[in-house]
């Protein structure tokens, strides 16, 4: 039998590191033991190394793993996105990654928060000038009284996401000012943050989350651009200095809580009003007539929402024999919502108390154009036309969407549980 032609051996190498782009890095790797010509072709692309791509193979690397990798690969780097852990090894491969030219993307996550490594100055420096999108978990940038920024400059950045990262308030300010393009910053259990008010002409969209101490201040005056801020799990109401200016570009202003059965939500039940947000979020249980009316009370201290999710954490029967005292007629807490205009039910299962519940936000918010409600359960045609016509009101006119949540019933578990206990500073 005649031996077939080596055809793809034969193609250019831009087509040839087209191919190994395409290959998840172990594949790609391997085929240096191909051939004199293969053996160049690999080390020499730029590296795409993403854990959390579709083709990757693998979900954590050790520190020899990535070791090996930087020091067999020649090219610059265009995505490096590993989690891994902080035990022996990690300075040698960090240094090492910090020789290297970082074009695009780097997304560096450590497993534990027990002891989280500390990066070296060039890593964002020297080897970071071309970086756009950068997220990092567990490690710590800079001294723990260092007020200057950890970074140069990051003249390219457009994406910034730290969490759980050790750095303190003055230099995390200092950081997103050498940020000249920064776009979108994400805060996410960030030690020590009592004071949020950064100066970026170009900050559009900034998440705070889960807190580790209770904010002292927020101000947008230096962030004139600002479109999106969105709180999850910050006690607002315990904010002294809070400063939004109306006359600017914010366009939403969301709000995230726990669930209504959170021990740690019990202190807003006698709050003040917050006429600047626009967007909330909080989780239920449906389970009695009670839970229903301290839902209405919570939505009474948003006036001007425009979004509402609600996360159903229904996972017991539908509630017919001990769902309790509820008539929607009599509830007279909340004023009609005049603003709010798109309602999202998360995880319906079509109990009384989500029905009930779901039918009195139809009727009351005036201005109502779409509820989407994603069912956690396996509905047919004839069980969706009966929901529909227990929920909608003959006289308006509102879009009312029926999809298959594609949440399992195991993950909205685990974020019930997480939006239970959550803390909420």
């Amino acid at each position: 039998m005649e031996e077939q032609e080596d055809r793809i051996s034969l193609l250019p190498d831009c087509l040839v590191g087209h191919i190994l782009y395409l290959l998840p890095p172990k594949a790609a790797a391997r085929t240096m033991v191909l051939s004199r010509r293969w053996s160049n072709v690999w080390p020499s692309l730029p590296l795409d190394l993403n854990l959390d791509s579709p083709n990757s193979d693998v979900d954590f690397l050790s520190a020899e793993s990535i070791t090996s990798i930087l020091s067999s690969h020649r090219g610059p780097i265009r995505c490096f996105c590993v989690t891994t852990d902080a035990g022996f090894g990690t300075r040698a491969w960090l240094r090492t990654l910090a020789q290297k030219r970082l074009d695009d993307t780097l997304i560096l996550r450590w497993a534990s928060d027990l002891e989280q490594p500390t990066l070296p100055a060039n890593l964002l420096g020297s080897a970071g000038v071309n970086l756009r999108h950068l997220v990092l978990h567990c490690c710590r940038l800079g001294g723990p009284g260092n007020t200057r920024s950890p970074v140069p400059i990051l003249p390219r950045l457009d994406f910034l996401y730290l969490s759980n990262v050790l750095i303190s308030e003055a230099a995390l300010h200092s950081m997103i000012q050498v940020c000249p393009v920064i776009r979108e910053l994400h805060l996410f259990m960030i030690d020590g943050l009592r004071l949020i008010s950064f100066h970026s002409h170009t900050l559009k969209i900034l998440y705070v989350s889960v807190p580790r101490v209770p904010l002292d201040e927020f101000s947008d005056q230096h962030m004139p651009n600002l479109e999106r801020v969105t709180f999850e799990f910050v006690n607002l109401w315990r904010i002294p200095a809070f400063t939004i200016d109306s006359g600017k570009k914010v366009r939403e202003l969301a709000l995230k809580l726990p669930t209504l059965d959170s021990p740690h939500l019990s202190i807003i039940s006698n709050q003040r009003r917050l006429f600047f947000i626009t967007s909330l979020v909080f989780g239920m249980k449906f389970a009695d007539g009670e839970e229903l009316r301290r839902g209405v009370h919570i939505l009474g201290l948003f006036p001007r929402l425009q979004r509402l999710e609600i996360r159903c954490f229904n996972f017991g029967t539908p509630n017919a024999q001990d769902f309790g005292d509820w008539d929607s007629l009599l509830e007279t807490t909340i004023l009609p919502m005049k603003h709010l205009r798109h309602i999202i039910f998360n995880g319906y299962c079509g109990t009384i108390g989500e029905n009930e519940f779901a039918r009195y936000l139809m009727c009351k918010a005036e201005s109502l154009t779409s509820m989407e409600i994603n069912h956690a359960v396996d509905w047919s045609l004839q069980d969706i036309n009966y929901q529909k016509e227990s929920i909608c009101s003959r006289d308006k006119a509102c879009h009312l969407c029926f999809m298959r949540s594609k949440d399992s019933d195991t993950m909205r578990r685990n974020i019930a549980q997480f939006m239970h206990g959550v803390a909420f500073n």
